[in-house]
């Protein structure tokens, strides 16, 4: 997109070079014309740049939500292989912390699976009881819990962001395919106006010498 901005911007502003104009204004590039091309250029740069800020803000949202999913999900692994072992031949236990399921993947799921599990931890005193022998406590699984409610936040962020760098991409699409169509029309016009070459690479556009 770079490219592009930067071909259209060199032509118009070379189509007002004085010998370039005295040829392109017969064909209705006027100053005024080329200027209000150019106007439409670097609004085109600004929907460019906003662009590329949403879909910088997009990766730093992922970049936060995946550190948070890994920092979670290995303390949740954690804990689960802890219980394994210390609720070994529990079936309510096994049943309720889900010890035979196959883990999650899918965010939606995980979440419901590792949420499951520090809920199913924390309603339970038995378990409880259990677990402070191998020092975890209630406050680190409601740090845990804690933790989920963060991802769940995240989550959000990278969806609004997402959806904001995808709507700012469709904006300077469509202003691009609005604008080109005139930039190849002028390019059209000053290829058969303009009979000098160096007044064709004036304004970008590469001739074949013979």
């Amino acid at each position: 997109m770079e490219e592009w901005i930067q071909r259209m911007r060199l032509a118009f502003s070379n189509g007002k070079l004085p010998n370039i104009q005295e040829q392109m204004s017969l064909l209705g590039y006027t100053t005024e014309k080329l200027d209000g091309l150019l106007a439409k250029v670097e609004r085109l740069q600004e929907l460019h740049q906003t662009q590329k800020t949403e879909y910088a803000e997009q990766y730093a949202e992922t970049q936060k939500f995946d550190q948070k999913f890994t920092e979670i999900n290995d303390l949740y692994t954690k804990h689960l292989a802890f219980c394994k072992i210390l609720f070994k031949g529990d079936t309510l236990a096994s049943a309720s912390l889900d010890f035979a399921g196959k883990r999650k993947t899918a965010y939606s799921d995980w979440l419901v699976q590792v949420g499951n599990f520090y809920s199913q931890l924390l309603k339970n005193p038995n378990f409880m009881t259990k677990l402070q022998g191998i020092n975890i406590k209630e406050e680190d699984l409601k740090a845990a819990q804690n933790r989920l409610s963060e991802i769940i936040a995240l989550k959000e962020s990278q969806k609004k962001e997402t959806a904001e760098a995808q709507k700012a991409t469709e904006a300077r699409d469509k202003f691009f395919d609005e604008l080109y169509p005139q930039y190849s029309e002028f390019v059209a016009y000053a290829k058969v106006a303009l009979s000098q070459s160096q007044d064709l690479e004036a304004l970008g556009i590469v001739t074949k010498r013979g």
